[in-house]
């Protein structure tokens, strides 16, 4: 099989590799930022924190979640969840609703951001029943675990704990603020009061319902069926009066009609630009720190979106002009493609036209081998006309005329062999050769051809013979275009008609055309041969050459991915991602899990302009991962203004080997740390932040295939997060076991007691005032020694930071 054909194939299956490697990177991207930020990221325009005035936020939890990761494997429980949120992936996808994040069994998307839409909130509406009747198919058919559980039905398995897969949505429509905030792993993240209270409809909605605010329904379109609940107590919002969305006015027979018959009225905003440069010019510039961040923040983006390799080879290999070059080309290159004895595949004009233009390139990378041909073509060539000197004495020629024959002999030695060795010396310089060895070739391969002509008629009687072992000399030296060759071949057979005219009497020279045929067929027949290898040799140059950059462009994809990865995983599941293994679930015994919020935090943003509020979070949310950082432990996510840690899952990859006590006590620190950076990065004293910790036993695994999240799961993640929403602003509110774990280490802090109630029953917590751990300044030393950073880096940062605010 033909090396070219190969190539050509291996080429086509390296274009899939790298369009598969590229969709993921895409896809990934996405899962990040809206598509219209990495489109203006790509298009080196900046991204503006912006106000939308009437969106749809929805959330979407899965009932009963904590609950059926106590009954079944860790290993079902992330399937389970994975199926359900790529089932409103999808919904998402078909309805033009924005995904935002995902945090544990909750999926955020919203309905009129980042693009404005008119109807938003029918769409979020029909978002809502088609998710509700996507479950409930889903369940009834058991697709989301065809296999079941130990050989059992995923159905009654739950229904033996009177367990069904339900999920509730709460929605809410109103106004916000959206921009990419994060530095080292920037997201899409809304914020605002209208977040609040649709995460509200959504915790004080019943199971397989979906809950609406008075400000959705007074906005929505009256094919939708929303019945009146009542007044709702809704925690920092007092009696709420809500509605459930049940289903349509008119009733449809498949609901996949409804989805496709939804219209998704766009809103065209001609001044957007205009406002934004406005509110731009608005914010106060006077804090030194405010270019020092925007900058920082915008370096972050670039850094992320070129995460994303160009595709710099898909574009070049696009015919963009050059499959016009043969529409208005001379009829010598007409010519040349239909006489070209390769395949049709192989001489298309689009392929015939990239092989013209590579030619610089496909020059510039076999230099060394030409060279090598060429030096070895002369040298043979040299060789046999020595050996031929020796036939002289063979058949006596020097006898029959002695004068001739050393005429012959001289212009063997002169017009051959030293012009000869002299081309061989000039092109013994590479960048002599490159520059100038085309024209060196034909000046010398005329000069020897004149040569020739001379020796034959005065030694050989002009033998065609020579003229064709000539011919074949020509037509092998490839340093010399085609034409070029043909035409010394033409110009040496004319000769010897002209030599033989004159030598032979009449009846002889009826002959001469006979011989000139012959010799023509012959030399055009090679031609045509070499000409062929040529071209295919260039073709499979050509085809190596790209797939080497093909397989190099998808390692750059790859890494892209890893690097795009790592912002969103952990480093050791990164790799396992990498390699679609799937599912991905661990269990993790005694870890300690961090929820915090702050509170007025809210209200506090309305009084800000949103670049100021941007700035304000990257800084905090900075200073936040530095600490996170100097402590090792785990970011698994951010919620608006609120952080999701965890201690001890996953494990870092250290020397040292931690136990559950200082897991805790990390926490704990942590805890504290990041309450004292509040107050240096926001001035208000009204902004104060909530902590909550829980030490218990979590699975962890990674969700979602376009955009997947390492989340963590379980009734340890909802008991810590009730540590949080009840505890009190400015204070670390922790419980019983984790208390427990801090006593067993021997960690020394000052406690208070409280008695809080959680789900209906009181529960005993402990408010830390004050560390006095002594361990805890070691073991964050010897951390900070892991990352190789001074322990008083942080420390000289945040107040580097905190004098540029103030």
């Amino acid at each position: 099989m033909r090396l070219d054909f190969l190539l050509r194939d291996q080429l086509q299956a390296q274009r899939r590799k790298l369009k598969v490697e590229n969709e993921k990177s895409e896809d990934l991207l996405k899962s990040m930022l809206p598509q219209a930020i990495i489109d203006s990221l790509k298009r080196h325009e900046p991204v503006e924190c912006q106000d939308f005035q009437n969106v749809t936020v929805i959330f979407v939890q899965v009932c009963d979640f904590s609950v059926m990761c106590s009954v079944l494997p860790a290993t079902t429980i992330v399937q389970l969840l994975d199926k359900v949120f790529q089932e409103l992936d999808r919904l998402s996808d078909l309805l033009k609703v924005h995904k935002v994040e995902t945090v544990g069994d909750v999926y955020m998307a919203v309905s009129g951001c980042p693009h404005e839409i008119a109807n938003h909130a029918d769409v979020a509406a029909h978002f809502a029943i088609a998710a509700q009747s996507s479950i409930l198919r889903m369940r009834a058919s058991d697709v989301i675990l065809p296999q079941g559980v130990k050989g059992r039905r995923l159905s009654a398995v739950l229904g033996e704990k009177s367990l069904e897969l339900r999920i509730r949505i709460g929605m809410n429509s109103g106004r916000i603020r959206a921009g990419v905030v994060g530095l080292d792993k920037p997201r899409f993240k809304l914020f605002g009061d209208t977040v609040n209270t649709a995460s509200r409809m959504e915790s004080t909605s019943e199971p397989g319902c979906t809950q609406i605010s008075e400000a959705t329904k007074a906005i929505l379109g009256p094919e939708f069926n929303a019945e009146e609940r009542g007044l709702v107590e809704v925690k920092g919002k007092g009696a709420l009066r809500t509605y459930y969305l049940r289903s349509y006015n008119v009733m449809e027979t498949d609901d996949s009609k409804v989805q496709e018959s939804v219209t998704i009225k766009v809103v065209h905003q001609k001044g957007e630009r205009t406002r934004s440069k406005e509110l731009l010019e608005n914010v106060p510039q006077s804090a030194p720190g405010n270019h020092l961040l925007r900058r920082a923040a915008g370096n972050a983006l670039k850094e992320l979106v070129s995460a994303v390799p160009a595709q710099e080879f898909q574009i070049r290999s696009k015919s963009t002009g050059t499959g016009h070059l043969f529409e208005h080309s001379s009829w010598k290159d007409w010519v040349d493609m239909k006489l070209l004895l390769v395949s049709s595949s192989s001489k298309r004009p689009d392929m015939l036209a990239r092989i013209e233009a590579d030619k610089v390139e496909y020059k510039r990378v076999t230099l060394d081998r030409r060279i090598f041909f060429s030096r070895t073509l002369i040298i043979g060539w040299h060789l046999m006309l020595a050996f031929t000197a020796l036939l002289d004495f063979a058949f006596q020629i020097p006898y029959s005329d002695w004068e001739q024959y050393r005429l012959g002999v001289q212009a063997r030695t002169w017009g051959v062999q030293v012009c000869g060795w002299v081309h061989l010396g000039l092109l013994m310089d590479k960048a002599s050769f490159d520059h100038r060895g085309r024209l060196i070739t034909v000046g010398m391969l005329a000069l020897e051809g004149a040569a020739m002509a001379v020796l034959d008629a005065l030694i050989f009687g002009n033998d065609t013979s020579f003229f064709m072992l000539y011919g074949l000399y020509v037509l092998f030296s490839k340093n010399c275009p085609m034409r070029a060759r043909l035409t010394l071949c033409f110009l040496s057979l004319t000769e010897w008609a002209v030599v033989d005219t004159m030598l032979c009497d009449w009846r002889l020279q009826q002959r001469a055309f006979e011989h000139v045929s012959y010799t023509t067929v012959v030399l055009l027949l090679t031609a045509a041969g070499i000409r062929m290898q040529e071209h295919l040799d260039h073709c499979a140059n050509y085809y190596e050459r790209h797939v080497q950059r093909q397989i190099h462009d998808i390692s750059d994809v790859k890494r892209g991915n890893q690097k795009l990865l790592s912002m969103i995983l952990p480093s050791h599941v990164v790799q396992m991602v990498s390699d679609g293994i799937s599912p991905i679930a661990e269990d993790y015994p005694n870890v300690s899990v961090v929820f915090t919020d702050l509170q007025g935090f809210t209200a506090f943003s309305s009084r800000i302009s949103p670049m100021e509020l941007v700035e304000l979070l990257n800084l905090l949310y900075s200073a936040f991962d530095e600490i996170i950082m100097d402590w090792g432990v785990h970011k698994v996510e951010v919620i608006g203004d609120a952080y999701f840690i965890s201690s001890g899952c996953p494990v870092e990859d250290t020397d040292a080997v931690f136990t559950a006590d200082e897991y805790a006590m990390r926490a704990v620190e942590v805890a504290l740390a990041l309450q004292r950076v509040v107050p240096s990065v926001c001035d208000d004293n009204s902004v104060q932040m909530r902590c909550g910790i829980h030490t218990g036993n979590v699975i962890a695994g990674v969700v979602g295939k376009t955009g997947p999240r390492f989340h963590l799961f379980g009734p340890t993640v909802e008991y810590a997060n009730r540590m949080e929403s009840t505890g009190l602003p400015g204070k670390v509110q922790i419980s019983d076991r984790t208390k427990q774990w801090l006593d067993r280490g021997g960690h020394d802090y000052i406690f208070e007691d409280r008695i809080v109630e959680i789900a209906g029953q009181e529960e005993r917590t402990f408010l830390v005032t004050r560390s006095k751990a002594r361990a805890a300044r070691k073991i964050r030393t010897e951390l900070a020694m892991h990352r190789h950073v001074s322990p008083h880096a942080y420390v000289m940062s945040a107040a580097t930071e905190a004098s540029e605010i103030v």
